[in-house]
């Protein structure tokens, strides 16, 4: 034992030995990982890497350590959300049939209670460097904590054992970028195009006032049911604008504007087409597919692409960030006729909808203007467009929606609110028969308390209607045409 003991010192002594000649040597930068060292808190509640070296094609200074010449900053930056919060919708009540699908007639009643607690998990993975010779390089990854309720086997119950077992880890942002000063910043894979891009973590749309992603589908309306809420019309921060593998280019700033283009052959990863959802033409699940009969098929968007200006300046003592956005695709042939496209969408008397949809075809343009502290914002999106940049039905009228708010911050403290606005076709079903109408109203306050670590107060209310939809069965149906809902929550989130 004491001769291993000896060898082992004699070893681990040599080792130290020889890592000290190398670092004599070469003297290798060293950059801590974010989260070892004190570093300001990150002010954008959407993510907690190094942004400020691929939001542009220039780069601009982040709140964490952006690299040098022959350097490389790695990133682990990790939020953690805890909530309060009680919501309220006349969705909470239900009287009627079984859900739709279920193939039950047999009248079911509920009703939900308002009050629970939630907790929320993002990983954030990335990093960025910089060649000798200047170029910008790095990727980054957004992994987020995911749902699910599993019932035990022995009981059949429901229990936390099940839930959390269930509960699974994903990739929701996933991509590269190559960069430079001269030539701007060319990004690929799973991430904000630029509709995301310009709209800068909420500055024009208001979905940040708090960190629980506010009036997008954020923690507060998760809580409600589905259908509770409007849905978002101006797509930023929504998995459909920022979910499908693209390329975007955004050129150099030149005295304070620059102008970007992006493409995407469709809506999905490509790997989707390979993962047997598409093993051959046959696959219904084809992403990509050109022409189909296949009803519901014409909705698939293909060949997405879209085109913008922006600028960020001041005037004075005002900061002003303002951009234009147009989109525009093609869709997939849909071969199946009329008839086959009614028959399995179920649609009821006096419909138009015959399978067929329109290219999207929509502007969008935002503005954020903030002085001492106190932001005015808003934003307008028009075209052939429903939902969240989904294909529109041919017949249907195009869709419009607005939004406008404001938000102060004063030492630690934020307060804001915002309206938003959207009409549209809503189900396609009803295409010549109704269109949906939906807004939304949320006003919050923040208190950031330490160095990542952030309380806020919010309030949210909406309605939805659509005249023959039923919004608690997801299904066409004369009950439950009209939707009000509200919600408060306290939470906090801590970032490092």
């Amino acid at each position: 034992m004491r001769k291993l003991l000896l060898a082992t010192a004699a070893v681990v002594g040599a080792s130290v030995g020889t890592m000290g000649l190398a670092a004599a040597q070469t003297a290798m930068p060293v950059q801590s990982l974010q989260g070892n060292v004190a570093t300001p808190a990150n002010g954008n509640f959407a993510s907690v890497y190094g942004d400020g070296n691929y939001m542009s094609g220039t780069a601009t200074k982040g709140p964490v350590a952006n690299p040098t010449p022959g350097t490389m900053v790695i990133r682990l930056g990790l939020r953690f959300d805890i909530e309060a919060s009680g919501s309220w919708s006349n969705l909470d009540h239900y009287s009627g049939p079984g859900p739709a699908g279920s193939g039950s007639t047999v009248a079911a009643s509920r009703k939900l209670s308002p009050v629970q607690f939630e907790e929320y998990v993002r990983i954030y993975p990335g990093m960025d460097a910089m060649a000798a010779n200047g170029l910008r390089y790095g990727a980054a990854v957004e992994i987020r904590q995911n749902y699910a309720a599993a019932p035990q086997a022995e009981t059949g119950a429901m229990g936390g054992t099940a839930n959390t077992s269930a509960q699974t880890l994903f990739v929701r942002r996933a991509f590269a970028y190559l960069a430079s000063d001269q030539w701007g910043i060319v990004r690929l894979g799973e991430m904000d195009g630029l509709i995301g891009t310009y709209d800068e973590g909420g500055a024009t749309t208001g979905v940040f006032l708090a960190p629980s992603g506010t009036i997008v589908g954020g923690d507060l309306q998760t809580t409600s049911p589905s259908n509770a809420w409007m849905t978002p019309y101006f797509a930023a921060q929504s998995g459909n604008e920022y979910g499908n593998t693209k390329f975007v280019y955004m050129s150099p700033s030149i005295a304070g504007f620059d102008v970007g283009f992006q493409y995407a052959p469709n809506a999905f990863n490509g790997f989707t087409d390979g993962n047997g959802a598409c093993a051959s033409a046959a696959g219904t699940g084809c992403a990509n597919v050109a022409s189909s009969s296949d009803a519901g098929s014409g909705s698939l968007v293909q060949n997405q692409y879209a085109v913008g200006i922006r600028y960020q300046g001041s005037f004075g003592p005002a900061a002003v960030l303002a951009y234009g956005v147009y989109m525009g695709s093609g869709h997939t042939n849909y071969t199946g006729g009329a008839a086959k496209a009614q028959l399995a969408a179920g649609v009821g008397p006096g419909s138009r909808y015959d399978g067929q949809f329109d290219d999207l075809n929509l502007g969008m343009i935002g503005a954020n203007v903030n002085v001492a502290g106190l932001g005015v914002f808003g934003n307008v999106m028009y075209g052939a467009y429903n939902g969240v940049l989904a294909a529109k039905p041919q017949g249907a009228p195009n869709a419009i929606g607005f939004g406008a708010g404001a938000k102060y911050a004063f030492g630690p403290y934020t307060i804001g609110a915002v309206y938003s606005q959207f009409d549209s076709q809503g189900a396609f079903q009803l295409t010549g028969v109704s269109q949906r109408h939906e807004w939304v109203f949320d006003t919050a306050a923040t208190y950031t308390a330490a160095p990542g670590l952030v309380f806020w107060l919010e309030y949210v209310y909406g309605q939805r209607h659509q005249g023959d939809y039923n919004f608690a069965t997801n299904a066409l149906g004369s009950a439950y045409n009209n939707v009000q809902s509200q919600a408060v929550m306290f939470g906090s989130m801590i970032t490092w």
